[in-house]
């Protein structure tokens, strides 16, 4: 507004009815309009202008000033230590470590590092340096100072002498032996007397007393009386046996056709480019005296300088533009010792092309006569753009695929969309993000910035022969019994013998084992000694980090 507001031009947004929202030329949403209160277009009036410093919307043909904005590159990068001195910064003449920091993605570098992208180098003599293209850097120094005054410490040691374990001998107690004898048992028969007949002299009586007898009791035979048992029936029955009526099937088949993708969006030129392949779109221009010219003028017409990725795309340029001489997008990296494009990032579609290496003389990369060849950067040649186009209208339906003989039912009763690239699969009556729908009645359907998509269909066939299931029939069997014989049990006669009467039983001495008594050990553990050991003085340097310090933004425009 401030340079041009008072100019009337139109600006990058189109209505569309079918989201009743602004969207960019591209197709994706204006979401920065949002903030600032911009009315609603209609069918009559789709497109935005700047009329008398107010965002309008106004018909897609009505003269106006032309306003565009293109995309600079960013210039060189530099921070050291002597700049920043020179704007105050305390910084020691002889830093000992150096940091750079990226201040939009934080990578952090240290002495003597590289950047991921390649382009920004980080060192103590030099500070952050870059020559193209390059990221915002912030450094900052570490400087030693010595430190104002020694510090001592006194650290107190402590010794702990081991713990000493005495133990007491060990005492053992013998008890007497104790004997006890058991008394006799003795069975003895009464004494037999016998008297003779008087004779003239009497004899005196004789008496014999006879040994102990012993008396064995006879043994008792015990005879059982034998038992008889009888268990009672078993009776069984068998399980039953189901048989059911045949059934009949008569349903119909349902079958998928193949995924059909007889279209693919073609790719729609924003500039009315006549050359094309894939989404790259490719334009000529006027002749320039130098490579950074042609870069300016690809960048105004919404481009770049011709990239090649590809050997089919190698070929298709040749085969349109062989006899052409102009800039190739790619500048040698002496620091990398390789061709990298002019954003900076690694050239690898130049690797299966064998492209010659460059030099600091020959930086940039021309075709010259059907030939890719290192030259110095300020030849005079036509220039080659390279635009990306947008993808066209996307379009899939059955009588198109039966026209190209695919066997489809005419009355499908199901149909399925899949997102080649993603794999999104759509059912009948469901949408994708970008916009195209899928429907029975009309196949695959998008109008404008669509993906490729590929169908199928559902079809019904009748079945060519019934199937007849014979299921089970339940029969049931009548039950079964079974009686078991009587078992009779006999037991064995018993016989039991008495031992004789007769037992001397023989003294029984008893000797107790002796006692063992032990006295547990006697632990004494010492109390700990400390010793204090002399003095330390320490007066190492203070190391320091300066603040982060950023001086300089690459410029735009290179």
């Amino acid at each position: 507004m401030d340079n041009f507001g008072d100019d009337t031009f139109y600006v990058n947004a189109q209505w569309s009815t079918a989201k009743n929202d602004w969207v960019l030329e591209d197709g994706s949403p204006a979401v920065e309009l949002d903030p600032l209160n911009v009315p609603d277009g209609s069918s009559t009036k789709e497109c935005l202008m700047m009329v008398n410093g107010q965002l309008t919307p106004a018909a897609c043909d009505v003269a106006s000033q032309v306003l565009c904005e293109n995309t600079g590159t960013p210039g060189p990068e530099s921070e050291d230590d002597g700049t920043a001195r020179g704007e105050g910064y305390d910084i020691c003449d002889n830093p000992t470590g150096i940091q750079c920091r990226n201040t939009q993605t934080g990578e952090l570098l240290v002495g003597g590092e590289t950047s991921a992208d390649n382009l920004t180098t980080c060192s103590l003599q030099d500070g952050a340096q870059c020559d193209y293209n390059c990221d915002n850097y912030e450094v900052r120094y570490q400087c030693k100072y010595p430190m104002p005054e020694c510090t001592t410490t006194l650290p107190p040691t402590t010794t702990t002498a081991p713990p000493t374990t005495t133990t007491a001998p060990s005492t053992t107690t013998t008890a007497p032996p104790t004997t006890t004898t058991a008394p006799p048992t003795t069975t003895t028969e009464p004494p037999t007397t016998t008297t003779a007949p008087p004779t003239t002299t009497t004899a005196p009586p004789t008496t014999t007393i006879a040994p102990p007898t012993t008396t064995t009791a006879p043994p008792t035979t015990t005879t059982a009386q034998p038992t008889t048992t009888t268990a009672p029936p078993t009776t069984t029955t068998a399980p039953p046996t189901t048989t059911a009526p045949p059934t009949t099937i008569c349903e119909p088949i349902r079958e998928w056709s193949p995924w059909i993708d007889l279209h693919c969006p073609p790719t729609e030129c924003k500039y009315g480019e006549e050359h094309s392949l894939g989404m790259s779109c490719y334009q000529t221009g006027p002749t320039v005296n130098d490579s950074n010219t042609a870069r300016i003028y690809c960048a105004e017409n919404g481009g770049v300088v011709v990239t090649l990725s590809t050997p089919d795309e190698v070929g298709y340029i040749m085969n349109e533009f062989g006899g052409d001489t102009y800039y190739v997008n790619a500048h040698w990296s002496t620091t990398n010792d390789e061709w990298l494009l002019n954003d900076g990032s690694a050239a690898d579609g130049l690797n299966s092309l064998n492209v010659p290496d460059g030099s600091s003389t020959e930086r940039c990369l021309m075709m010259l006569n059907g030939e890719l060849t290192a030259a110095a950067c300020d030849i005079a040649s036509q220039v080659l753009c390279e635009n990306t186009g947008i993808p066209g209208p996307e379009s899939e339906d059955d009588e198109t695929a039966r026209n190209e003989g695919y066997d489809i039912c005419e009355d499908p009763i199901d149909i399925q969309c899949r997102n080649v690239r993603t794999g999104e699969i759509l059912e009948n009556g469901e949408t994708s993000d970008d916009g195209l729908t899928c429907s029975l009645a009309n196949g695959a359907q998008c109008a404008y910035d669509c993906e490729n998509y590929e169908v199928r269909y559902e079809c019904k066939y009748p079945m060519p022969e019934c199937t007849t299931t014979l299921p089970p029939t339940t029969t049931t069997a009548p039950p079964t019994t079974t009686t078991a014989p009587p078992t009779t049990t006999t037991a064995p006669p018993t016989t039991t013998t008495a031992p004789p009467t007769t037992t001397t039983a023989p003294p029984t001495t008893t000797t107790a084992p002796p006692t063992t008594t032990t006295a547990p050990p006697t632990t004494t553990t010492a109390p700990p000694t400390t010793t204090t050991a002399p003095p330390t003085t320490i007066c190492e340097p203070i190391k320091e980090w300066s603040p982060w310090i950023d001086l300089h933004c690459p410029p735009t425009g290179w």
